[in-house]
């Protein structure tokens, strides 16, 4: 059975944003411990949905972003988790700040990684 890479992607990315999102609700400066949370489910689904809404606005159809014909994007595509990964440390370096704009970043990029996991499942 073959892993693909882009639903590979989608779950890393997944978990480095809920390590993330563990991390700034624990030691952030978040007023609500459920604030963190909210904001990356809303902010994937917002991302996925407008994403949606503009391909069918150009008629178009999004593509996976790892694919035999762009194999280096693979490379581009592992940065993603790595920078989430090492942005959850930042809590514990500074805790008592205001992360959500980190926190937004990182489900924008998650949400990216859905995206192209969703497509190439349908190109499948």
């Amino acid at each position: 059975m073959r892993t693909e890479p882009n639903l590979l992607a989608a779950g890393v990315s997944l978990l480095a944003l809920a390590a993330l999102v563990i991390s700034a609700t624990l030691y952030g400066g978040g007023e609500s411990p459920l604030l963190y949370p909210a904001i990356a489910l809303v902010v994937i689904a917002l991302g996925l949905a407008v994403n949606r809404m503009l391909m069918r606005m150009r008629n178009r159809r999004s593509r996976p972003l790892v694919a035999p014909d762009r194999p280096g994007l693979g490379l581009v595509l592992l940065f993603f988790p790595l920078v989430i990964l090492a942005s959850a440390a930042m809590p514990l370096i500074a805790p008592g700040a205001d992360y959500t704009f980190m926190v937004v970043i990182a489900a924008i990029w998650t949400a990216v990684t859905i995206q192209s996991a969703v497509a190439a499942r349908r190109a499948a």
